[in-house]
Order: structure tokens, then sequence, then C-alpha cells
């Protein structure tokens, strides 16, 4: 698939975080200069459109006009799909029983945290990193 990483989307105007919370930023003391030349790095924003295959399958999503919880382990297509992308990215052959979902990043942390590390052991954390992972270092009694 190709991308087109020249498209320039302005989301200014639009409540972007990254864009449009001079003010707040300023006013918290988070920065004394926050201008028209100023590159916000705060954020993990992407300036970039979402992909034509992710809006296509969010259209396809909308038209069953609900938004339940899905069951992922009862379509095939999410553990081949999986699969796929770590073949062509790793050349691994991922068994599908060591496949662990995880409703999210932050959670999946906790969750390693607690199987790999004892209360009181140390974690590095390689800054700079979502602030969330450290919490979560702390959260679960580790330094």
């Amino acid at each position: 698939m190709k991308y087109n990483f020249d498209e320039i989307i302005d989301r200014r105007g639009t409540n972007s975080l990254k864009w449009d919370s001079r003010e707040l930023l300023m006013k918290l003391g988070f920065t004394e200069r926050y201008d028209d030349e100023t590159i916000p790095l705060f954020v993990a924003d992407m300036d970039f459109s979402c992909p034509k295959p992710v809006l296509d399958a969010l259209h396809a999503r909308v038209e069953q006009k609900m938004f339940g919880y899905t069951y992922h382990l009862s379509d095939d297509r999410y553990i081949n799909a999986l699969q796929g992308w770590f073949k062509r990215r790793q050349g691994w052959q991922i068994n599908p029983e060591s496949v662990v979902y995880s409703p999210g990043t932050v959670y999946a942390l906790h969750v390693a945290v607690r199987a790999f590390t004892k209360p009181g052991d140390k974690i590095i954390i390689q800054r700079p990193v979502y602030a969330p992972f450290t919490s979560v270092v702390e959260q679960n009694g580790r330094r």
C-alpha cells in the first residue's frame, strides 16, 4: 500500500490536544512559548490522515449501527492478521495458542510487570516515554 506522507492536514481549530491546547499548556506552566513556530512533540498525535483500509473498516463497522464488544477470538481473521504481520515483518511463525489478547497497551504493561517482576524490583524505562508507563511501575510496587 502506498501512503502519501506529503499530504498536510491542518488540525488547528478541531479541538486537537496537540494543536489547540496552547493556552492551557502555558497556564499550567508546561511551556513559556507556544506559537505558530512551535513544533509540539509532547503527545504522540499523528499529523497524517488515517490509511484508507482503516477508514474502510471503520465505515463498514459504522454501517452495522452497533458498537458493542467484539469477541475477537471467534474470528480467524484476527489471528491470521497477526500471523501475517509477524511473518512479513519479522519472519516469525506465530502459534495461535501463544497469542494473548489485551484491551490496551497500559493494561498489557500492568500484566507484564506483575508476571515478570516482584514488588520492589527495579524496572528500566527509556525516556521520553508515554507517561502512564511510569505510573504502571509505581502502581505495582516496583521502582
